[in-house]
């Protein structure tokens, strides 16, 4: 009985002193522990395990995402924007460079695959034609800039 209440004071504590702490100091707080508990560890490797079980065994997070996406109750949110221009580009841009050159053009296919199949979804035959020729010629300049 002694231990469950000590149990509970510490957590009413806790609770009391992430309350009390400005949004920088968590952040500050997180980046330390971040970097301490990935040392030895190959995040790359464990990229996928671990956006896995964010998602939940139940599906909550996927539900969720699902509603945000959609523009659901949390649609003032930044979250899509923030994972569709923000995230997942740092995501390719970390892992790509771990992936052999000769499977690169298989992934990278796909990804652009799905993104064009998601996007223009609803689309008439025409203006998907537009759609996917607006994506080549932003491409194709993106690569020329680079040479």
């Amino acid at each position: 009985m002694v231990e469950e209440e000590t149990q509970h004071e510490v957590a009413q504590k806790m609770e009391a002193m992430i309350g009390s702490m400005s949004a920088e100091e968590k952040r500050n707080i997180l980046k330390g522990l971040v970097s301490k508990l990935t040392e030895g560890v190959d995040t790359q490797e464990m990229m996928p395990t671990m956006m896995m079980s964010m998602m939940g065994s139940k599906g909550e997070m996927k539900k969720k995402m699902a509603k945000v996406m959609q523009g659901g109750e949390e649609s003032e949110s930044m979250m899509p924007k923030m994972m569709l221009s923000m995230m997942m580009p740092h995501c390719i841009k970390t892992m790509m460079p771990a992936i052999s050159k000769d499977k690169r053009v298989k992934l990278a296919s796909k990804l652009v695959g799905t993104v064009v199949e998601q996007a223009s979804n609803g689309m008439s035959g025409k203006e998907r034609a537009s759609f996917v020729a607006k994506i080549v010629e932003a491409v194709m300049l993106s690569t020329n800039k680079r040479e």
